[in-house]
């Protein structure tokens, strides 16, 4: 369950202050200019740590202590696959209308980073963590998320999850807004060296439940029930072993769509009523026999007197008639009640 971002139990206070206000000095903006200048120049980690060994003064403990950095209306943009950003402490950083292009990020954290406006594009992730962080119009376009990401507790904007590839789940515990998006996850790598990964359908459930989760969080029903409908999909496709639980499960997905698809259950009963119809209208004629098939159907009884003295098969299929009617109008109010006022 999300928690918001304040109640969550937060690093020393004077610890966080220290790490923001260091960059916020004569000193420590020209020390801050020189990193990101070094990461322009050498986008790998040995680039970094021969930089920050060359700047003075020393207001970092180590070329991986960035953390409250200000990454502002920056381009760390590279040749394919030149940059590594490896091990890197990016808690507390503040990011704005940041391109990031090309990048591998591995063992990276972004623990209570705050980013605006940002762009991670034909990136890769390994072992990196985004914790308690507010992410506002932010896009991750043609992003591969290789191994053990974990997006935790995070406040969604706005946002934009585009072509990505995961091979398991990997937000917990967020919250997304209306406008954020999260499209399909591809089946393969956007880089062709990583096209050893696939993904395993059996995961996509437990992605569509992450998503899911995320937008009910925020009250974003609408999409909330189609990621519901998605993981439900994934769940009879990919998780489901036995033959007749498979069976039942497309069968409930094609009457009903799991319980949030009325416009299904309207549509199966118009079916259903249709062919019992066709039975009586061949008996009875047009006006008639449609008449007899709505009073069974709709439990009226509307001229069930024309039903007796006729065969055994007629009354047994007047009785069916009535039985399938009450069901699937139950069916379809029961449906109804689950997507008006169900409880979030």
């Amino acid at each position: 369950m999300f928690t918001e971002i304040h109640l969550i139990r937060q690093p020393n206070k004077a610890e966080i202050k220290k790490c923001r206000d260091r960059w916020t000095t004569g000193d420590g903006d020209r020390v801050q200019q020189e990193i990101l200048g070094a990461l322009k120049k050498d986008g790998t980690e040995e680039g970094l740590k021969k930089a920050v060994s060359r700047i003075e003064p020393k207001i970092t403990d180590n070329h991986r202590d960035l953390k409250g950095i200000g990454i502002i209306e920056q381009e760390l943009v590279y040749k394919e696959q030149s940059a590594s950003f490896e091990n890197m402490d990016l808690s507390f950083a503040s990011m704005r209308n940041a391109r990031f292009e090309n990048i591998i990020f591995v063992n990276v954290n972004f623990t209570s980073a705050d980013l605006f406006g940002c762009e991670f594009i034909n990136c890769e992730f390994m072992f990196t963590n985004f914790y308690a962080c507010y992410i506002e119009k932010t896009i991750f376009l043609n992003c591969d998320f290789i191994i053990n990401n974990t997006i935790t507790n995070c406040v969604f904007r706005e946002s934009l999850f585009e072509k990505f590839f995961t091979p398991e789940n990997f937000f917990f515990d967020c919250r997304f807004d209306e406008i954020t998006s999260v499209s399909e996850p591809l089946e393969a790598p956007n880089r062709e060296e990583n096209t050893g990964s696939k993904l395993d359908k059996m995961a996509l459930a437990d992605i569509y439940k992450g998503i899911k989760q995320s937008y009910d969080e925020d009250d974003v029903t609408k999409k909330a029930r189609d990621y519901f409908f998605r993981e439900r999909q994934a769940i009879t496709r990919y998780n489901t072993a036995g033959f007749l639980d498979r069976a039942i499960g497309f069968f409930v997905e094609a009457i009903a769509g799991y319980g949030v698809r009325p416009i299904r259950v309207f549509i199966t009963t118009l079916l259903v009523f249709i062919t019992y119809s066709a039975v009586f209208v061949h008996e009875f004629g047009f006006t008639r026999g449609m008449l007899v098939s709505a009073g069974a159907f709709c439990t009226f009884g509307a001229n069930s007197q024309y039903i007796n003295g006729v065969s055994p098969l007629i009354e047994i299929i007047y009785i069916f008639e009535s039985f399938t009617g009450i069901l699937m109008m139950a069916l379809f109010v029961t449906v109804l009640v689950n997507l008006w006022f169900r409880e979030k």
